[in-house]
């Protein structure tokens, strides 16, 4: 049966204890067992309690002690091993850097196999508990073994404390970032994400929240307000937002004049439509709202003004009055006044909505 175990963990990559406590196993069944642990990275704890391992057993084992990375908890308490043993188990320590606890009272080990283990227990920089026999050790290097011992558990608490210390801050200061992605990016909550940020960069944490956190800042720093009020209208979920952003700062369309359905259609996001109709409707900012040339037809005059012509346009599905500026023959000075009145206009227009005065569309 133990062959057959033991041929199990050369290849078993999931198990972690194994409890062969009270099984009659002798010498022959630890150094197979042995073997298995040589090649098996994943048991963490072994319980072979109450057995005869023996010195012959015990070599085999400490052998395996010197390759094993991954064994924390031996106990083989009642093993019938012999002055002497404890020397061999003692020289497997001094290599190995993994074993945490180390169970083997009930064995008739002697001073010299004491002071081997305490000799072990100088290098060896894993073990935390060892439980032997009283009596192999003298009453001085009983206290010096105790007090190594409390120590080292101490030491590893403070690290356990401080690393689930460290974990609650993470998880806090990751809804902390969450709270603020929410946020819609022209609101003045979205400039708390700045402290967050840092304080999460601080305390080693380095995922998505972060990346987004990271790319809503930038897009505050770079984006025209007129711009941010335009995604907050679209509703997004974070995820969508962030795809947004993420095209618009990498192809620097940082205002609502550079936003137009063509360029977005390259770049492939959804819901192009919806997003330059938010840019048409939105009435803020210095920025004109723009229409895509293409998407305007222009068809027949049907008027004339000082400094231009009007001419009966239609733009998806929609008849309106397209004004064309004529800047032939006039000086630049002229030209620039021109234009600096048409813009005037146009500024004036979209931000009156009124059902007796002509609608501004772009």
């Amino acid at each position: 049966g133990i062959a057959v175990l033991a041929e199990a963990l050369n290849f078993n990559k999931t198990l972690t204890t194994l409890d062969v406590g009270n099984c009659d196993l002798g010498q022959r069944h630890f150094a197979v067992l042995a073997e298995a642990l040589k090649a098996n990275m994943s048991l963490t704890t072994l319980k072979a309690q109450f057995n005869n391992c023996g010195p012959g057993g015990l070599a085999a084992l400490a052998e395996a002690l010197k390759v094993n990375k991954s064994l924390i908890t031996l106990d083989i308490r009642s093993n019938n091993l012999r002055p002497g043993d404890g020397i061999v188990l003692a020289n497997a320590l001094m290599v190995n850097q993994s074993l945490a606890t180390l169970e083997i009272l009930g064995n008739r080990f002697g001073r010299a196999d004491g002071e081997a283990l305490w000799e072990a227990l100088m290098v060896n920089r894993t073990l935390t508990t060892l439980n032997v026999a009283r009596s192999v050790f003298t009453d001085r290097k009983h206290a010096l073994v105790t007090n190594c011992l409390d120590q080292r558990r101490a030491a590893e608490a403070e690290v356990k404390a401080e690393a689930e210390a460290k974990t609650k801050q993470k998880g806090q200061l990751l809804v902390l970032l969450r709270s603020g992605l929410t946020q819609p990016l022209s609101s003045g909550a979205a400039a708390m994400l700045e402290p967050a940020l840092n304080l999460a960069r601080s305390a080693g944490v380095d995922d998505d929240q972060t990346a987004h956190a990271t790319q809503v800042l930038e897009a505050r720093r770079l984006l025209d307000p007129a711009v941010l009020a335009l995604i907050d209208r679209l509703e997004l979920g974070v995820e969508e937002r962030a795809e947004l952003l993420r095209a618009l700062l990498d192809n620097a369309l940082h205002t609502l004049e550079s936003i137009e359905t063509a360029r977005l259609d390259a770049l492939g996001l959804d819901g192009c439509d919806q997003i330059v109709a938010a840019q048409r409707e939105l009435k803020l900012g210095s920025e004109l709202l723009r229409m895509p040339p293409e998407s305007v037809s222009i068809h027949e005059h049907i008027g004339s003004g000082s400094f231009g012509h009007v001419h009966r346009a239609s733009y998806n599905g929609r008849e309106l009055a397209l004004k064309r500026l004529s800047l032939a023959g006039l000086q630049e000075a002229e030209q620039n006044k021109v234009l600096k009145s048409a813009r005037r206009e146009a500024h004036a227009l979209q931000q009156l909505k009124h059902p007796n005065v002509i609608e501004f569309v772009g």
